[in-house]
């Protein structure tokens, strides 16, 4: 079993929401190349439990909307070609904005992550 941890303190959240948004366009990127399906990217990114937490962590409405947009990947897909590219676009966009505003924070800077192999 793999676990990783990242700690943050509370002042760190910039950086924490960098890193899921990052997190969010190598999942994009793998499923635009057919490597990750939308139902496997939607449950890896979509969880109620831990978007409540990321909630309380203070992450950001915009983040949380981001990381919302991407459970309809499948739907898109559904729709057809033009509706998925159309949708990877739009997410992309947003994904891309919400990285610029935070451009301006060293990234991972202030993050401590642990990798533990069991």
């Amino acid at each position: 079993m793999l676990s990783l941890t990242i700690q943050l303190g509370h002042q760190d959240i910039d950086q924490f929401e960098k890193l899921l948004l990052v997190h969010l366009l190598g999942v994009l990127d793998a499923v635009e190349q057919d490597l990750m399906t939308t139902i496997d990217a939607e449950r890896y990114l979509l969880n109620s439990f831990r978007n409540a937490q990321l909630t309380t962590l203070g992450v950001r409405a915009d983040i949380l909307d981001v990381l919302e947009q991407a459970g309809f990947l499948d739907d898109a897909k559904r729709l057809g070609a033009t509706s998925f590219a159309s949708s990877c676009r739009d997410l992309r966009v947003a994904v891309l904005q919400a990285l610029r505003i935070r451009a301006s924070n060293n990234f991972a800077a202030a993050l401590t992550f642990q990798l533990e192999i069991y």
